[in-house]
């Protein structure tokens, strides 16, 4: 793969998004290319690499195939390059970083969700992977990026990715751990700088098997929030996509919400920012714990106390607790429990933990 810059094709300005670009993939309608559409093409054995090029001959007259120019690895902007002409079933559109906006990608299925791995990072890229499961995407990233951290809650998951990639045998810096950045949110920020000090430029996302959408967006959240840098962050998710899509759906105004050609949802980041606050008001848990386990911003080795935070009678241990019981379980602040938090929101809470950790770090 080139690590040359590359233009993609011009999108409109007005997303109402505030720095991000929001997309659907894939359309419901078919896809058509314009000339200087970046792009890449599939190989037919999973076995062969994929290659981005150019397009730069659209056939009008025969819209299912197009003329792209490509480039080989290393090759600069007047290198050795090759016309052919294309099924455009084949070619994948590059949403690369377009005018300094981040690209959020949502995708019901896994087949499309494969596709966007090898085609939205090139060979510079640092790509955290969260959710990576039995390591079929998580092959297709090492293939294509230059380091690879792969988060999964599961310690059977982490050995079989693991062990996916010793297979492959891939020339890249990789590391696998056993990691829920909600419940550990320090420790995953720090894990996933691991080859890259600024974080990852590249974020792909499918945890939709173990949780509700509500999880799914939570970790949207923390991404956005922990890795401001991240150019590119892709979701698979089918609920997720089923509720931005009913939402445009439902609005009398929702022709001006998609543009069809790109995806690209308009006012995404205005949905998003609803959705967090709609659905993700904190609720008590019915036992201790049942609330998730969170670390305490001192020490990354010792868990804020549960039964200190929501049991009404306080913990049994008091001043024999090993665990820290001077922070709040929900923001992690001083000088009051989880039960009496002011904090309403999980979204709301989730930033003062970061602020925290910034302070801390």
């Amino acid at each position: 793969m080139s690590a040359t810059t590359i233009e993609t094709a011009k999108l409109p300005n007005d997303t109402g998004n505030g720095g991000r670009i929001w997309r659907i993939f894939p359309r419901t309608s078919p896809r058509t290319f314009s000339l200087g559409d970046v792009v890449f093409f599939r190989p037919k054995s999973a076995k062969e690499d994929g290659k981005r090029g150019t397009v730069v001959e659209p056939m009008p007259d025969a819209k299912d195939h197009v003329w792209v120019e490509f480039w080989e690895s290393g090759d600069t902007n007047n290198g050795n390059r090759r016309k052919k002409y294309v099924s455009c079933k084949r070619l994948v559109p590059v949403f690369t970083q377009s005018h300094g906006d981040q690209s959020i990608i949502l995708t019901p299925d896994t087949i499309p969700y494969r596709h966007l791995a090898a085609s939205q990072i090139c060979e510079t890229d640092d790509v955290l992977e969260i959710g990576c499961s039995t390591g079929e995407a998580s092959v297709i990233l090492c293939r294509y990026g230059r380091s690879w951290v792969g988060f999964d809650s599961s310690n059977d998951m982490i050995e079989t990715s693991s062990a996916a990639l010793q297979k492959m045998d891939l020339k890249i810096l990789r590391h696998a751990c056993k990691m829920d950045a909600l419940s550990d949110p320090k420790r995953a920020m720090d894990v996933a700088r691991k080859f890259n000090p600024k974080g990852p430029a590249a974020v792909f996302l499918d945890i939709g098997g173990n949780r509700e959408e509500k999880g799914v967006l939570e970790m949207m959240s923390w991404v956005l929030e922990s890795f401001p840098q991240v150019k590119v962050l892709v979701v698979k998710s089918r609920e997720v996509v089923k509720d931005i899509s009913s939402t445009i759906s439902n609005k009398d105004n929702s022709s001006s919400d998609v543009i069809e050609d790109y995806g690209v949802v308009r006012n995404g980041s205005t949905w998003f920012h609803a959705k967090m606050e709609s659905v993700n008001t904190t609720k008590l848990p019915r036992h201790p714990l049942q609330a998730p386990l969170v670390m305490s911003p001192l020490d990354a080795t010792k868990p804020v106390c549960r039964y200190h935070n929501y049991d009404p009678k306080g913990c049994k241990k008091a001043a024999n607790c090993p665990l820290d019981h001077e922070h709040c379980h929900l923001c992690l602040e001083k000088g009051h429990r989880a039960v009496n938090c002011s904090s309403t929101s999980s979204n709301k809470t989730g930033q003062k933990r970061k602020a925290l950790y910034d302070e801390v770090t």
